[in-house]
């Protein structure tokens, strides 16, 4: 979990650099401030497990993972939960007296052999993506600037594919070779950078979206 967060960080200053400066210049500022924040850092580890087919999937995925609290259980209203991804992430760090829909309990963090049910940090999508940016240099100076130029010309908007990404990836990939600052031939690599590195998630607000109980107990008391 730990690396994962580290790993989001590059991910998050990646997309600062592919977010257009003039146009976009709230974007930006906004961005920089998801390097100190545990939800946008735990939302960047999610996504690269995922694989959206539009930037509309990828936007209303976003917006149901920030929610404060939420509803679920067998029929979808049954109890009130916390944030998810940040319920992970204090319950493999903190000893904490936890407050779950009325209900009241001691939680101390996963033991060792819990962690071990875990998937390897060596499958990590996210860690994997950005060993593979960084094998094929793309982190380096000059490198940022050409990804920088190929990206900002991008219009990031509900109408982009999957597809209009990976073709941007591998724009962005023959572009750095054409430069002689593509580091790597690794086929494995390439394709990770190809298929995984998804869409920029600068025009999203990937804060808390703050929840009130009361509203979700009142749509409990309508369901029931």
């Amino acid at each position: 979990l730990a690396a994962e967060e580290e790993a989001a960080k590059v991910l998050i200053l990646l997309d600062a650099v592919r977010c257009p400066r003039v146009e976009r210049q709230s974007d930006f500022n906004r961005q920089l401030q998801y390097f100190n924040d545990h939800l946008a850092k735990g939302i960047y580890a999610q996504y690269c497990w995922r694989y959206p087919h539009s930037f509309s999937a990828v936007r209303e995925w976003v917006n149901r993972e920030r929610k404060e609290y939420y509803l679920d259980g067998p029929n979808g209203a049954d109890w009130i939960f916390y944030n998810e991804i940040l319920r992970q992430r204090e319950e493999t760090i903190y000893v904490d007296y936890v407050e779950n829909d009325g209900a009241h309990f001691w939680h101390d963090p996963r033991c060792t052999d819990e962690l071990g049910l875990m998937p390897p940090s060596s499958r990590s999508p996210t860690l994997q993506l950005v060993s593979a940016l960084s094998k094929a240099g793309c982190l380096k100076p000059g490198a940022l600037h050409i990804l920088a130029k190929v990206w900002r010309a991008q219009v990031i908007d509900e109408r982009l594919t999957i597809h209009a990404i990976f073709d941007l990836n591998n724009k962005s990939l023959e572009s750095l070779h054409a430069a002689g600052l593509l580091d790597t031939d690794d086929s494995d690599v390439i394709n990770a950078i190809a298929n995984r590195w998804l869409f920029p998630l600068y025009p999203l607000d990937l804060r808390k979206d703050r929840v009130s109980k009361d509203e979700l107990r009142n749509i409990q008391r309508d369901w029931s």
